[in-house]
């Protein structure tokens, strides 16, 4: 396992983005927006697709609920592994949506005069499974990305691991690697696991093993904070409350049902306390305070906390691959969704307290990821969903 802050590439650009009519970079395509008509299914890397409606579906994307704006911001003809959500753009309104592809492209995704807007800003030499933004670099405006994936070729191709931040500078963004390790790194999440004001990287994959990264004071790089072994592949990391009183607390799902525990302990061990397992792949974490939301393999979606699983939010015929608790639906009140995507397609928002399930928007083929983030300057926050379609769809009550 290397620990590295090496350059590895750089990509122009120029701000403000409004004076390229893109985010960031050159576009390589622009969408009809929101208003628009439907696209044709056959749409070309990098386009938009605009709305789907309940009887209209766009691309293979469907609307079933009314209530519920659907749209595909983006459409490549790779697998998206996983995207993220956050302020990529500090000069523009809202959020921008980040997505990493089969092929090692790391797609930026934002609305442009009304319309979605998509641009390459970097080439990975392999494929990256997994994506977060956040701000872990304070002295730079805006968030930064950090992916993870493997060195070269393909998930399976048994290549290295390997996790990249991506930074924004004033010639475009650079691309540092962070960590290399022997195997595919598959879970990220960030918080201030050392409790010292700043965000840190945490990273975990079939090594069996999960890596706290810092930032070096002595010379603004990065370093190794902690280390600690898992039961078996790590498929998802969350960090439960990132900057708030309970930061310092990460939990990893692994793939023989494992949901492990992790705090900073002295000498940089990580001192560990297995939460109660479940039947499959802990596929996907969320956190939902004092524990965590679990989506499986299994096609369950789950409320863990210690030795207690339960209740049990929601029920697939297939694999999840999303767990994310936000307020998506203003008429729920108060309380907050957990909401969840899978294999099936389906799109899905449970109310915590209501337990009521509604399939929001439907992909025609896997689902891979699931985010939330504030994409519109006003309203309520987006779910933003990506896997094997290669589409970017965004759901937002209305």
């Amino acid at each position: 396992m290397k620990v590295r802050t090496r350059v590895t590439a750089r990509t122009a650009g120029t701000r403000p983005l409004a004076l390229l009519l893109a985010l960031l970079l050159v576009v390589t395509a622009c969408s009809t927006g929101s208003d628009g008509g439907p696209a044709d299914d056959g749409l070309a890397a990098g386009s938009g697709a605009g709305q789907a409606g309940a009887d209209d579906p766009v691309g293979g994307v469907e609307a079933p609920d009314e209530d519920w704006v659907v749209e595909v911001a983006f459409s490549n003809d790779t697998k998206l592994g996983g995207c993220a959500v956050g302020e990529l753009d500090p000069g523009s309104p809202g959020g921008e949506i980040v997505t990493v592809a089969g092929d090692g492209q790391v797609w930026l995704t934002a609305r442009v005069d009304g319309a979605w807007s998509s641009s390459s800003i970097a080439q990975l030499p392999g494929e990256a499974i997994g994506c977060v933004a956040a701000d872990l670099l304070p002295e730079i405006p805006g968030d930064e990305i950090v992916t993870v994936g493997v060195t070269a070729g393909g998930e399976e191709s048994g290549s290295p691991g390997v996790a990249h931040l991506l930074s924004r500078g004033a010639d475009g963004w650079t691309t540092e690697v962070l960590l290399e390790d022997d195997a595919l790194l598959h879970g990220v999440a960030v918080g201030d696991m050392d409790k010292d004001g700043v965000l840190d990287v945490v990273v975990a994959g079939y090594t069996r093993r999960v890596t706290v990264l810092g930032r070096d004071p002595s010379d603004s790089g990065w370093r190794t904070l902690g280390t600690g072994m898992l039961p078996d592949a790590a498929k998802s990391v969350v960090v439960l409350d990132p900057l708030g009183d309970r930061a310092g607390l990460a939990v990893v799902g692994c793939r023989d049902g494992s949901l492990i525990e992790f705090r900073l302990a002295e000498g940089g061990e990580l001192a560990r306390v297995d939460w109660a397992p479940g039947s499959s792949s802990q596929a996907r974490l969320g956190a939902l305070s004092p524990g965590v939301l679990v989506a499986s393999d299994g096609g369950t979606l789950t409320f863990v906390k210690g030795d207690t699983r339960g209740p049990e939010f929601y029920a697939s015929g297939d694999k999840l691959r999303g767990a994310m608790v936000a307020d998506v639906d203003p008429g729920v009140g108060a309380s907050r969704q957990a909401c969840t995507a899978g294999y099936d397609g389906a799109i899905v928002v449970t109310g915590i307290t209501s337990g009521e399930s509604r399939v929001v928007a439907r992909d025609d083929d896997r689902l891979h990821h699931l985010a939330v983030g504030q994409l519109h300057p006003e309203g309520p926050p987006s779910l933003v969903a990506c896997g094997y379609s290669g589409r970017v769809i965004v759901v937002t009550h209305r």
